[in-house]
């Protein structure tokens, strides 16, 4: 089985401006604030700036809820520096609805989920 196997959603952080789900699955990532490509693990990654407050969003699609399944979330993170807890990825609005969001900061990663848009359980690294 390959990695790329039943994904509902991949996107490839490449440098030819489109940033397409490689499943076919979701609209394209919209880039926010000039985020900019370094090379990274597989291809090439996002580099954001956070003083310019840049971001990869997608807008909300029926094959990125999550409910009551199991799901994953990977990706690899270099931080130069972390100051503030920052969201990583998330489906984490009003709106939408609350689902879940990986967040890290100066101290920790946290996972948060819900199952019904209010009550949030939360899961945290050991300290680093």
């Amino acid at each position: 089985m390959a990695l790329t196997d039943s994904l509902r959603g991949y996107w490839k952080l490449n440098a030819s401006g489109l940033l397409v789900d490689a499943t076919g699955l979701n609209p394209n990532l919209t880039n926010n604030n000039v985020v900019t490509n370094v090379a990274g693990k597989v291809g090439e990654a996002a580099q954001f700036t956070a003083a310019s407050s840049q971001s990869l969003s997608v807008a909300n699609s029926a094959n990125l809820q999550t409910g009551d399944i199991d799901f994953t979330i990977a990706c690899w993170c270099y931080f130069d520096s972390v100051a503030t807890i920052e969201s990583l990825v998330n489906k984490w609005q009003a709106g939408p609805g609350y689902e879940f969001t990986l967040s890290f900061g100066p101290t920790n990663i946290v996972f948060y989920v819900t199952h019904d848009n209010a009550t949030a359980v939360a899961v945290s690294s050991a300290p680093f």
